[in-house]
C-alpha cells in the first residue's frame, strides 16, 4: 500500500495529474484511510500506469493526425495560390 506521494514518485508524475485521473473517472477511486488520505494497492498502481500509457499513446496519435492535416492543408493552399496566380 502506497500513498499518493509515493505513487507519483514511482510513476514520475505530478500529484495534480493523478488527482485528475481519479476525479474524472479514468482510474477507480482508491481506498482512503480514516484521515482521508488515499492509499493505493499494487493493482491500483498497475491500472494508473496503464491509463497513463494509453493516454500518452492517444495524444501521440492525435498529434500525428494534426500534423498530417496541417501538411495536407498547406499543400492545398499552395496549389490554390498557384492556380489563382496562373489566372491573373
Amino acid at each position: 500500500m502506497k500513498t499518493a506521494k509515493e505513487v507519483c514518485k514511482q510513476l514520475g508524475i505530478r500529484y495534480y495529474r493523478l488527482d485528475y485521473l481519479i476525479r474524472n473517472g479514468y482510474v477507480p477511486e482508491p481506498r482512503k484511510i480514516a484521515s482521508g488520505q488515499r492509499i493505493f494497492s499494487d493493482e491500483d498502481i498497475k491500472i494508473i500506469k496503464q491509463v497513463i500509457i494509453e493516454r500518452r499513446h492517444l495524444w501521440y496519435i492525435l498529434a500525428k493526425i494534426n500534423m498530417f492535416n496541417l501538411i495536407i492543408l498547406t499543400i492545398y493552399l499552395e496549389r490554390k495560390n498557384e492556380f489563382i496566380c496562373e489566372e491573373e
